[in-house]
């Protein structure tokens, strides 16, 4: 009896107040925490045919922690052009004030969204004219040669489908399929059918129903003869399934919110490489393999130099390591490039931007810049993931170098003592070393370097962010909710988003979601 109503007016306007108090943190957050931001940024069809374009920060703090905000997930109600685009990103980077704070920008491969590119670096003049500005989404990269082998094996996969929906859609057939489950002394289990756009699904399918064979085998034979599976067909499916792992691994290490993927990427590149190398005569996988690395190839031959430049300051690697992974990667997909060429162009892009962050933190003028010294590396906390070049890399850390001299001291010292130290005996993934407390720890012996590594390790390898935005509005604009006005979607999207960031629950379920299958920049 005593409850007061609370008008839809007044709750519009509570809303609208948090939106804008909250806005305004943010904004003052980037002002004093943080350095250089990297941007992801894709565009969604929401399900009453309106066009929202989500435009996502991701930035390390002064306290080495990685941050990630939606910006804006605003109506885009223009043609889908590269100077719509461009425009609506810059207006939004203006509005936050950080402008001059742009990094990098993470796409998929959709045509307007490369074509932007030219535009934004002349608006927001990135580092280095932008030679680093600019990251293909890694996982849509993946996403898309999987889809490729897929197609080829559909008949094999449809077959595996067509017995889970058969046992799926009838109660006797699920009771008779649990029986046979028990009398092969399985435990019983109702197997999922994959989804079609999401390629990862198909994976998990077939990998599940492995364990299974022999309770499908009987299941086939007394009651879907037409779907019996034969050895060498279940064979084939034990080696996709393996192919296919380092996909699924690459995948999940590239789409993490709370610690630095662009390091990770060539590591990870380098582990599906070698799957390639492995499979490419398998008799069976041959044609699906073929045209899964013609795709590879195609958008990694020429591997952005940002993800060098991350895996150096990452201290596992360093510059090399960086090299055994290079003639590792290009001897197994046949490439004809020189290693020691293109080191050279790493090491002087990397020579050209250190000199540039030397200069503006400590100016010709001052005297505050000193040579730094050698000092123990901590390795205690290291993580790293088994694999069949992992004891060439421990092996390669017990390697002792002397530091250089001139005015590298800072990167000679850095890049000439021992990468930190691999235990190729973990089984950790190679993802849960924390980089960024081991750059925090060295900040007064690299006082410049860690300004880099901090900028370097910011970029996503990946839009998943983006991909995260937009199921959380399709969560919020449903077919019961589908009056509610741009404006306030957006507010609903980024202030779940804000919240979710002080709590450190964003994107639980991204690797859920389906990456869209934009192919068309060719």
């Amino acid at each position: 009896p005593d409850y007061k109503r609370i008008s839809r007016q007044t709750i519009t306007r509570e809303i609208e107040d948090l939106f804008v108090n909250r806005k305004n943190i943010l904004k003052a957050l980037f002002t004093s925490d943080a350095r250089k931001i990297s941007l992801t940024s894709d565009i969604w069809e929401a399900l009453n045919l309106i066009h929202y374009l989500c435009v996502t920060a991701h930035f390390i703090d002064d306290n080495w922690i990685l941050q990630k905000r939606i910006l804006s997930f605003s109506k885009f109600s223009e043609k889908h052009s590269a100077t719509n685009v461009a425009n609506s990103i810059f207006l939004t980077c203006r509005n936050y004030g950080i402008e001059n704070k742009i990094f990098s920008i993470s796409f998929d491969n959709a045509s307007e969204n490369t074509a932007s590119i030219r535009q934004l670096k002349t608006v927001l003049d990135p580092i280095l004219n932008g030679k680093l500005f600019h990251v293909r989404c890694v996982c849509h990269i993946l996403n898309l040669c999987v889809q490729d082998g897929l197609k080829l094996l559909d008949k094999y996969i449809y077959k595996v489908k067509e017995i889970i929906l058969h046992i799926k859609h009838s109660g006797p057939r699920r009771q008779s399929f649990k029986s046979y489950c028990r009398q092969c002394g399985l435990k019983e289990k109702l197997l999922q059918a994959d989804v079609k756009t999401r390629w990862n699904s198909s994976y998990y399918m077939i990998k599940d129903c492995l364990p299974f064979k022999q309770a499908i085998q009987f299941f086939t034979i007394n009651e879907c003869s037409s779907c019996y599976i034969s050895d060498e067909e279940w064979k084939l499916y034990e080696n996709f399934c393996t192919f296919l792992e380092k996909f699924d691994t690459a995948t999940k290490a590239l789409s993490g919110t709370y610690y630095p993927t662009c390091n990770l990427v060539f590591y990870n590149l380098n582990e599906i490489a070698q799957v390639f190398a492995a499979y490419r005569d398998d008799d069976s996988l041959e044609e699906a393999i073929h045209d899964m690395e013609e795709k590879f190839r195609k958008y990694f031959e020429n591997m952005p130099f940002l993800f060098y430049l991350a895996a150096i300051m990452d201290p596992r690697i360093k510059i090399d390591n960086l090299k055994l992974l290079l003639s590792n990667f290009i001897l197994c997909l046949n490439y004809e490039q020189d290693v020691d060429k293109l080191l050279l162009e790493i090491r002087s892009l990397l020579e050209e931007m250190y000199s540039l962050y030397r200069d503006e933190l400590f100016p010709p003028s001052s005297s505050e810049f000193r040579a730094p010294t050698p000092s123990q590396t901590s390795s205690s906390s290291l993580g790293k993931r088994l694999s069949n070049f992992k004891s060439l890399l421990s092996s390669n850390t017990r390697k002792k170098h002397s530091s250089g001299a001139g005015s590298f001291d800072e990167l000679n010292l850095y890049l000439n003592t021992m990468p930190a130290e691999i235990n190729e005996n973990d089984d950790e993934p190679w993802e849960t070393f924390d980089v960024l407390s081991w750059w925090k720890e060295q900040r007064k012996q690299f006082p410049v370097l860690s300004t880099m590594a901090r900028d370097i390790l910011t970029p996503p390898a990946s839009t998943v962010a983006s991909e995260s935005a937009f199921s959380a509005g399709g969560r919020v604009l449903t077919p019961w909710r589908s009056r509610l006005t741009p404006k306030h979607l957006e507010m609903a999207v980024c202030l779940k988003d804000w919240f979710d960031a002080e709590r450190r629950t964003q994107g639980k379920a991204i690797l859920d979601e389906e990456f869209e299958q934009d192919d068309d920049d060719e």
